[in-house]
C-alpha cells in the first residue's frame, strides 16, 4: 500500500483580483438627485376620494459594484506569475465607471371618510 500526498499553495486573490486591481479606491464626486412628483385626487362620491400619483427619481455619478469588475485577464498574471512582456496588458485594471439611475414610481389610493 503506498500513500502520497500533494503539496497545494494557497493564494491570497482570486481570479478577477490581481497584483493589478486589488486595494482601496476612493473618490468624491458630486452627484445630484432631483426629484419630480404628479398627484392627483377626484371626489367619486361624498365620502371617497381616489387618489393617483407619479413620482420620478434621477441620481447621477452612480458607480454600481457590478460595473466595477475587469472581466479581461492576462493569464501570464496568474499564479505562479510570469514575468509579463515589456507590451503586455496588466489586466484585470481598476477604473472607475459611473452610470446614471432613473427611478419610477406610481402610487394609487383611495380614502373613505365617514
Amino acid at each position: 500500500m503506498s500513500c502520497s500526498f500533494v503539496k497545494s499553495q494557497l493564494n491570497a486573490f482570486g481570479v478577477l483580483a490581481q497584483r493589478t486591481n486589488i486595494g482601496e479606491y476612493k473618490r468624491n464626486e458630486l452627484a445630484v438627485l432631483p426629484q419630480l412628483t404628479f398627484n392627483l385626487g377626484a371626489r367619486v362620491t361624498r365620502y371617497v376620494t381616489l387618489r393617483a400619483g407619479y413620482s420620478l427619481f434621477y441620481l447621477s455619478n452612480v458607480v454600481r459594484a457590478g460595473d466595477q469588475i475587469d472581466t479581461d485577464l492576462n493569464p501570464n498574471l496568474f499564479p505562479p506569475e510570469q514575468m509579463p512582456l515589456v507590451d503586455s496588458v496588466l489586466r484585470p485594471e481598476f477604473e472607475f465607471r459611473e452610470t446614471d439611475f432613473w427611478a419610477h414610481g406610481a402610487n394609487f389610493g383611495a380614502d373613505i371618510r365617514f
